[in-house]
């Protein structure tokens, strides 16, 4: 992801939930990764839970107030909020 997408992506989203998201993305990457860069073990336990870890962050992505749609001005001369 570029660095404007990881800036864009919490002004969507209550900075609590926005935390949780790219912290757990961090940590399932780094453990994905270590896993098949330094053949640290598959266990079906530690795959079971990275899964459920990338059920959780798609729950929370997922589950978040949506923020209200900007109405355009009704007036020409008015400026946008």
């Amino acid at each position: 992801m570029s660095p404007t997408t990881r800036l864009e992506g919490p002004s969507d989203l209550p900075i609590g939930t926005a935390y949780a998201v790219w912290v757990g993305i961090g940590a399932l990457g780094a453990a994905v990764l270590g896993i098949i860069l330094f053949q640290e073990p598959a266990t079906p336990g530690r795959v079971c839970f990275l899964v459920l870890m990338l059920i959780s962050i798609a729950g929370l992505k997922l589950t978040s107030p949506q923020p209200a749609a900007e109405t355009p001005a009704t007036t020409a001369g008015e400026p946008r909020r």
